[in-house]
C-alpha cells in the first residue's frame, strides 16, 4: 500500500474512532471503572468490524481519487487495525503491540492441558 493510500485511510478513519470511542468514555464514566476498557475495546471492535465489511466500497472511492489503486484486502484489514490500535493505545495502557495477534481460540489460549 503506497503512502498516500495509507494517509487516505488514516484521514478518513481516525477522527471516526477517536470521536466514537471519546463518546463511549464519556457514556461509561458512569459505570464502575473495570467496565471502562471492556466497552472501550467493545466499540473499537465493532467499528473495526463494520470498516472491514467496506473493503470493496473504499477500493472504489480510492480509484476515484487517486486512479489505479493496488490494496489487498489484507492491507485494508491491517491498515484499520493499525488506527484502532492507536486509537484505543489513548485510553488503554496495557495493549499488546501494534500487529501482535490476540489468542484465536480456546485451545490456543490455554495449551494442550486443559
Amino acid at each position: 500500500m503506497n503512502k498516500s493510500v495509507q494517509n487516505a485511510l488514516n484521514d478518513q478513519m481516525a477522527p471516526q474512532i477517536s470521536g466514537l470511542l471519546t463518546d463511549t468514555y464519556k457514556q461509561v464514566q458512569s459505570m464502575p471503572e473495570m467496565m471502562h476498557g471492556i466497552m472501550l475495546m467493545n466499540a473499537a471492535n465493532t467499528f473495526s468490524e463494520k470498516m472491514k465489511g467496506t473493503y470493496p466500497m473504499m477500493v472504489l472511492q480510492l480509484k476515484l481519487k487517486f486512479g489505479e489503486v493496488d490494496l489487498k484486502s489484507e492491507e485494508y484489514e491491517s491498515a484499520i487495525d493499525d488506527i484502532v490500535h492507536d486509537a484505543l493505545s489513548k485510553y488503554i495502557t496495557n495493549l499488546p503491540a501494534k500487529g501482535s495477534k490476540a489468542q484465536k481460540d480456546e485451545d490456543d489460549y490455554y495449551g494442550d492441558d486443559f
